[in-house]
């Protein structure tokens, strides 16, 4: 594995609206304005729910992440996404 791409876990801050979808397998696609630059397949992601719940509710393994422009983001994703464009 190289340097810049070291297996490390991640948390990230999610609505209880689409924690749920997550959950129910709705939502296989989590899109971030900014991710880390180095992530590895197989890295953990802890799933934070924002209020009201403020807890840890699960975690999720990292595939891969994909930088994409807005308008191919949307044709690839989009749907897996569980969000409006």
């Amino acid at each position: 594995m190289s340097e810049s791409c070291i297996k490390r876990d991640f948390l990230v801050s999610i609505r209880p609206t689409h924690v749920e979808k997550i959950v129910e397998g709705h939502k296989t696609v989590e899109l971030r304005r900014r991710f880390s630059e180095g992530v590895a397949p197989g890295a953990i992601l802890l799933i934070y729910s924002t209020s009201p719940t403020q807890a840890i509710v699960g975690s999720a393994t990292i595939r891969g992440v994909v930088r994409l422009p807005l308008a191919e983001l949307w044709d690839h994703h989009g749907a897996a996404a569980c969000i409006d464009r």
